[in-house]
């Protein structure tokens, strides 16, 4: 097989659609070729291109450039790099031994074309052509409270994305005083009341789920039991919450009323002392998922009772799942690490093992409104389509490992955290722009939101700060284009802002921690 591809920098488009992967081809035998032209200009963003092959024998890439393009040959299967090299105007050749899976992926700033040779049982299994950003769209759920902000992350796919404007004049009010730890991420019920867990003691206290009105008047708590519980609560459409949490060395999920009533409460096992794990539900509310402690993803029954449970391995730390557009598929992460997608049913439909990394965090993949993953591994950037073909890899995100997930705005930009920087990368997994958060004295705690005019907000922790090095800045908006557009202190410098925010129209809820007292603020 023979597929060849070229790429211009000129307006219109022509392409043969192809499933769910997106624009392409499939080729099973002879020679096939196909012409792309971008459908406007990208001048210094770029596009990419990707083809998956499926080699039975030795084969070799011939890449010839009208400008600098960086070809990565990766293993499908194992995720490792077979070979990269960085073209100019010449053309090239890689050669690589025989292989299961082949993916390569062409990624240039203005052109380049590109030829895949394999022998005749060859296969080119998807071939795509990704533009540089990508209008997002929201996804019904009809099992989510009607609300701004139902669940941790906003929504079952785990974007981060307001369907709603966030605040612009800046102006901050304490809401609430808990007399605890604010580090869950709060959310919001169908009737505008808040709801957030304060933690009275670290590493151990009692922990308490309370819910406040719009006035910010209690309307109850509830006793979670001693632990370090910082989960986020789900509100249903049928006026109930669930939520994950520890007591007495011992994970639980329960499901109330939204009056503090407990329904029932369902056993996860030995924990620590704490868990950082949020729930996520399906399309028709009859399955509630939470991560176990001894690496195991539960999917428990809306009446309490189990349907099944996934063991990855024992001993093994996985993140908060995150759901297909259509509901039929769960993703979520492991400290191995790979990248999981389970069937509704709890079946394995394919594992995909990332960048090996001592240091790396177990965090949140997130899902785009075409379906496609995007997760993290080590100082690696990945995105995966539904059928977990890696679309495009980035490699060298500074400092370390990323904290904590990634947020998708409404062009498709990504947004992530690391232990110094804030990045912002395109759709397409190109970078835009970057701010060094070290100048603020501090690391980055939470995990950026963002709104539907595509302004970012990012919570900052200042822990340790002492008062003479405290410049006043633990909160900061961003503007579509990566511009600062507001610096802001919550509190001084024994205030840190530990909770991701939770949107709602012009206002901005979050949590802080610190010696001089824990409070609930707004932003306006």
């Amino acid at each position: 097989v023979v597929v060849s591809a070229g790429f211009g920098a000129s307006t219109g488009f022509s392409s043969i659609p192809f499933g769910k992967v997106g624009f392409g081809f499939a080729v099973l035998a002879g020679l096939t070729s196909a012409g792309f032209a971008v459908s406007e200009p990208f001048g210094n963003v770029g596009f990419g291109f990707a083809v998956s092959a499926g080699l039975t024998s030795a084969g070799a890439i011939t890449l010839g450039t009208s400008s600098a393009a960086k070809v990565t040959v990766v293993n499908l299967e194992a995720l490792t790099t077979v070979t990269s090299i960085q073209t100019g105007t010449a053309t090239h050749t890689i050669s690589f031994a025989k292989a299961t899976n082949i993916h390569l992926t062409a990624l240039t700033r203005y052109g380049a074309s590109l030829t895949l040779l394999g022998d005749d049982d060859s296969t080119i299994c998807c071939e795509f052509v990704i533009p540089s950003s990508k209008t997002q769209t929201s996804i019904d759920w009809p099992s989510l409270a009607d609300s701004p902000w139902p669940m941790f992350m906003h929504d079952p796919q785990l974007t981060g994305r307001s369907h709603l404007s966030g605040p612009r004049e800046g102006s901050i009010d304490t809401v609430y005083t808990p007399g605890g730890e604010l580090y869950s991420n709060p959310s919001i019920d169908s009737e505008d009341n808040i709801l957030f867990i304060s933690n009275t003691g670290f590493p151990i206290g009692d922990s308490y789920l309370i819910s406040i009105n719009d006035s910010s008047i209690k309307n109850w708590d509830m006793n979670l039991g001693n632990g370090w519980s910082v989960g986020t609560p789900l509100i249903t459409s049928d006026y109930y919450l669930y939520l994950s949490a520890v007591n007495n060395n011992t994970g639980y999920l329960f499901k109330s009323d939204l009056s503090g009533n407990i329904v029932w409460t369902y056993s996860l096992g030995s924990f620590s002392n704490e868990t950082n794990g949020s729930v996520n539900i399906s399309k028709d509310g009859n399955l509630v998922f939470v991560a176990g402690f001894g690496g195991s993803l539960y999917a428990v029954k809306k009446d309490g009772n189990l349907e099944w449970n996934y063991v990855v391995k024992s001993g093994i730390t996985i993140g908060n799942p995150a759901m297909s557009i259509d509901g039929e598929q769960i993703y979520f992460v492991s400290n191995e690490p790979a990248l999981y997608c389970v069937s509704l049913n709890g079946d394995s439909l394919w594992k995909r093992i990332l960048h090996e990394n001592s240091e790396v965090s177990t965090i949140n993949p997130c899902v785009d409104s075409d379906g496609n993953i995007y997760v993290y591994s080590g100082e690696n950037l990945y995105s995966f389509s539904s059928e977990g073909y890696l679309r495009w890899q980035y490699q060298g995100l500074s400092n370390g490992y990323a904290l904590n997930g990634i947020s998708i705005g409404i062009d498709g930009s990504l947004f992530i955290s690391t232990l110094s920087d804030f990045y912002c990368f395109s759709y397409g997994g190109f970078f835009k722009w970057s701010m060094n958060i070290l100048q603020y004295n501090s690391g980055i705690s939470t995990i950026p939101t963002s709104d539907i005019n595509g302004y970012s907000f990012l919570a900052i922790d200042n822990t340790d700060v002492e008062f003479q090095d405290w410049i006043g800045i633990n909160f900061i908006i961003f503007d579509q284009s990566g511009g600062i557009y507001k610096k802001l202190s919550v509190g001084d410098h024994r205030h840190t802002a530990d909770s991701t925010p939770c949107i709602v129209s012009g206002v901005i809820y979050g949590g802080t921690s610190g010696t001089a007292g824990s409070f609930l603020y707004s932003i306006k």
